[in-house]
């Protein structure tokens, strides 16, 4: 998944709760209150050499935060970890798509500290433990 498209859905979401509390605050006692949006639609965008590069993984896990810092630590991290499983399955798409090995998956995982269970897993008859850079 693309730096873009990390960053839109972690919006959408973030959008998507914020609007149906404020509408539900906004109506009068009066009026009925409405539902509120519906949840955006699943994209999954199909990642390409660019996306797919280390160092772009890399440089957007580490400013996807950085919108976020003023909030609650309760609020970082629930997005600490969505973010987490986010760049786990783009991790693994690129692998699927042959854009990156499955060592540079998982050596990037380790660098990004991303939590062992969300981790790609080694593939089977590799030895796990390098720290080689990507």
């Amino acid at each position: 998944m693309s730096v873009g498209g990390l960053r839109a859905g972690l919006l959408s979401g973030l959008i998507a709760a914020t609007g149906s509390a404020l509408l539900g605050a906004a109506a009068s006692p009066a009026e009925p209150v409405r539902p509120g949006p519906l949840s955006p639609r699943q994209v999954i965008v199909e990642p390409d050499r660019d996306s797919c590069r280390p160092e772009a993984i890399e440089r957007g896990f580490r400013q996807q935060m950085l919108p976020w810092a003023d909030q609650p630590e309760a609020v970082q991290a629930r997005l600490r970890q969505l973010q987490a499983e986010l760049t786990v399955g783009s991790l693994m798409r690129c692998v699927a798509k042959g854009l990156l090995t499955e060592q540079q998956a998982r050596v990037l995982a380790a660098i990004l500290q991303l939590p062992a269970s969300a981790q790609p897993a080694p593939a089977a008859g590799e030895a796990s433990g390098s720290s080689a850079r990507p």
